[in-house]
């Protein structure tokens, strides 16, 4: 049996449709909740959320693979997602452009203000979600691509609830 320190960890390997991504959050809430708290969980299973959209928007196929682990501290807790899917190559290089340009800006919010002026007449591929999890959770966001194969990969610090 693990000691209650050890590092918590969940992979989900499905085919995303709306309804299961709805499950999925419901799911992810419930993680987060039992393993960090109340406080910050309805954030995170936000930001899950916008990934797992974003699987169901963009994946080339039927099937993705979300890889949640938090990595105990003494004092935060971080909280790495992982989203797994193959992508069609026309959408590869608008997320590393827009992952890249999100990444640059020094100011989180102020670049989630802007793209939202700038894509308000876009009918797809803003990229709002990923500047939204940047400005509003504090992640930070990177991109690994291996063929059509991309993980976006969200990072963040949790502070540890105190005991009451």
């Amino acid at each position: 049996m693990r000691s209650r320190s050890s590092n918590p960890r969940v992979e989900v390997t499905f085919a995303p449709t709306v309804i299961l991504v709805s499950v999925m959050r419901g799911f992810v809430s419930s993680f987060y909740a039992k393993v960090l708290g109340a406080g910050p969980s309805q954030m995170l299973a936000m930001a899950t959320h916008e990934l797992l959209e974003n699987a169901l928007k963009y994946s080339a196929e039927e099937g993705a693979t979300i890889a949640i682990e938090v990595e105990r501290g003494a004092e935060l807790d971080h909280v790495i997602i992982r989203i797994k899917n193959r992508a069609e190559p026309a959408h590869i290089a608008p997320l590393r452009e827009a992952l890249d340009r999100m990444n640059e800006a020094p100011d989180a919010m102020s670049h989630y203000l802007n793209l939202m002026r700038e894509t308000s007449k876009r009918p797809e591929g803003s990229g709002l979600g990923l500047a939204r999890l940047r400005a509003e959770a504090d992640m930070k966001l990177a991109l690994e691509v291996e063929g059509n194969e991309v993980c976006i990969v969200a990072k963040c610090e949790v502070h540890k609830e105190k005991a009451a």
